[in-house]
């Protein structure tokens, strides 16, 4: 099985930022650690730039219409400091895997599970139809990094998280 491991807001966006923290900072350091942990199975990996690089939308797009599974990393923000939980966003194919790894994650972080048991198709996102999801990939929105608990939560338990994705993903 041929694995497309992203992390979102290439280039120069940093995506949501708290607290000091980057979106796009905490989730190359996740798909690195994700990648890692693939890295000891029979399975291709590839990533949306090498180690600590995150590339652009456009490489993960194309990275995802190669690969068997897809997924993209990314954290939720919102401007009430209370809003928590995880969800993936997905075509209705992907949907059954969605909820697995919205699940694994939840899990992990202690956190609830929005939209339909941790999935939610693309059209719920406020962007409508993403171009990520219209390549095959799921977007996984790890947690809500405008929420102190949530963001805690994270960086107290990564390598387990990474762990758990990759398990999930191997399954």
């Amino acid at each position: 099985m041929k694995f497309a491991i992203c992390a979102g807001h290439g280039g120069n966006d940093p995506g949501a930022c708290y607290g000091g923290y980057t979106e796009r900072d905490l989730m190359v350091k996740l798909r690195d650690k994700v990648c890692e942990n693939l890295s000891h199975t029979n399975h291709t990996v590839k990533a949306d730039g090498s180690k600590g690089v995150n590339l652009t939308l456009a490489t993960a797009i194309t990275l995802a219409k190669e690969c068997d599974v897809s997924i993209e990393f990314h954290t939720n923000a919102a401007a009430n400091p209370a809003a928590k939980g995880v969800e993936v966003l997905s075509l209705p194919d992907h949907k059954v895997l969605s909820q697995k790894l919205a699940k694994a994650i939840a899990t992990v972080l202690k956190a609830p599970l929005r939209g339909e048991q941790g999935w939610k198709p693309q059209e719920a996102s406020a962007r409508g139809k993403l171009g990520f999801v219209q390549a095959g990939g799921m977007i996984v929105e790890v947690f809500f990094l405008s929420n102190p608990e949530e963001l805690a939560n994270y960086l107290a338990a990564e390598d387990e998280l990474a762990q758990k994705i990759a398990s999930v993903l191997v399954e």
